[in-house]
């Protein structure tokens, strides 16, 4: 066996989930131990069923490693690699507030002209451009999921005008998806073609992001996409997820590992300043500081995927994980993350409670509740026998969730969250995401 074999059959050795990033590089003691500390964590999730994705740490624009975890299609255990796609959901709003300045800068578009500029028949609403990129236009998060936008070519705006009810005025910042796709609507108008179309030719091409486009369709329509996956219907395994994006613009980026990363870095080096003024965020651009040093954060998701980038201006230092796996470890990754590189104390990810059939005390925790943050649910038995799904009406089946029956009542998977039945008919949550405190609260029964 010559040399080059050999080394790409030592990466593919299946106990070896510590990626090789290319023959020639030879990492540092430092950088090896932050390697075996990330595995550390992330392994026995991956064991767990917990976590499945890519995580990559670069430096000055070169990757340093990166881990791979769980599949790219868990059916057939198909692994992943570099060229893996994934959806990143939010993550897209980057590139349409670039492609929003890059067509400002040919003045096709004027960030304070109203949007009623280029879409007349919003004449009614006052709200400018900058408000909408901006978030402060006071337009709803999302559409709900019964809106006909979803399932066919009526524009944004249509819906906009027809319920300007759940329009709020004077607003100083409600993160908006309805935003973004609004966004999308107005490139499409000032740009002359399609947004899709656009913001390839204008931002994805310009950086050389060959492997990324937009598209509604899950990232695992096309070549070397992942299947979005979510815990369950097993109490121990994952299923498939349907992942469309609804609101384009807000999301329907598909890319891989490396060229998010280099999206992130492009944005830390200022190549589109604005994404780094304090007062505004344009592309919903997040910044935290650690040991006196800022970052920026980019991530994003949706039903099955997950994925960010946190990167330190200072040092050309960015930390990277995609994921097809959507579930409490992605909710509080970046802390975990940043405590995994830049600390050297362990951390022990959360195990998973013991499950056990269902008995009648599971069984009379079905029924309709006000879940803080979710609005109306459902619990109910799943059609296998061995759990519960909880259903959100007013998102639609795509978020769906299963709940594993424990010994104290039900696992709540996705989001590490224990609910047990109280004497008062309302349930009890106690909440564990990663290095946070565990948060307790009640989930109020609604009458039938």
């Amino acid at each position: 066996m010559n040399k080059t074999k050999y080394i790409i059959a030592v990466c593919m050795v299946a106990s070896a989930l510590i990626s090789c990033v290319s023959p020639s590089h030879k990492i540092s003691t430092k950088d090896k131990l932050i390697q075996e500390r990330i595995h550390g964590y992330f392994s026995p999730l991956e064991k767990q069923s917990e976590f499945s994705g890519i995580i990559r740490v670069e430096k000055n624009g070169k990757p340093v490693f990166q881990n791979f975890y769980g599949y790219s299609d868990w059916q057939n255990k198909t692994p992943f690699s570099e060229k893996t796609r994934f959806g990143v959901g939010s993550v897209t709003k980057g590139i349409t507030a670039a492609l929003i300045l890059e067509l400002t800068a040919v003045k096709a578009i004027d960030l304070d002209a109203k949007v009623s500029v280029y879409i007349p028949t919003l004449n009614d609403f006052d709200f400018t451009v900058r408000d909408v990129l901006t978030h402060k236009a006071g337009l709803p998060r999302m559409l709900p999921a019964t809106t006909e936008v979803y399932h066919s070519p009526i524009r944004v705006s249509d819906w906009i005008i027809n319920n300007s009810d759940n329009i709020k005025v004077n607003t100083d910042y409600s993160y908006s998806n309805v935003g973004f796709f609004l966004l999308a609507e107005i490139v499409e108008k000032a740009g002359k073609a399609p947004y899709q179309q656009l913001a390839k030719s204008k931002v994805l091409n310009k950086f050389k992001m060959n492997n990324s486009f937009i598209d509604h369709r899950a990232a695992s329509t096309f070549d070397n996409g992942a299947i979005p996956h979510a815990p369950g219907p097993d109490p121990t395994g994952t299923m498939p997820r349907i992942s469309e994006v609804a609101e384009l613009g807000s999301a329907g980026l598909i890319t891989n590992i490396e060229e998010m990363t280099r999206w992130a870095r492009l944005i830390g080096t200022s190549q589109y300043p604005e994404f780094l003024d304090n007062k505004n965020r344009f592309g919903s651009v997040n910044k935290g500081n650690i040991n006196g040093k800022e970052y920026i954060w980019i991530q994003g998701t949706l039903p099955g995927y997950g994925a960010g980038v946190m990167y330190w201006p200072e040092d050309d230092l960015s930390i990277s994980y995609i994921s097809n796996l959507f579930n409490h470890t992605l909710i509080n990754i970046e802390p975990i993350l940043i405590d995994l590189v830049h600390s050297t104390r362990t951390l022990q990810p959360p195990s998973r409670p013991q499950w056990e059939t269902p008995k009648e005390n599971h069984h009379k925790m079905a029924g309709s509740y006000n879940y803080p943050g979710f609005g109306k649910v459902i619990i109910k038995p799943d059609s296998s026998g061995s759990g519960f799904i909880l259903s959100i009406p007013e998102r639609g089946s795509d978020w769906d969730f299963y709940l594993t029956p424990i010994k104290e009542g039900l696992h709540f998977r996705a989001f590490n969250t224990i609910l047990t039945k109280r004497n008062d008919e309302q349930l009890e949550a106690k909440q564990t995401l990663g290095t946070r405190k565990p948060h307790t609260f009640i989930i109020k029964k609604l009458e039938n």
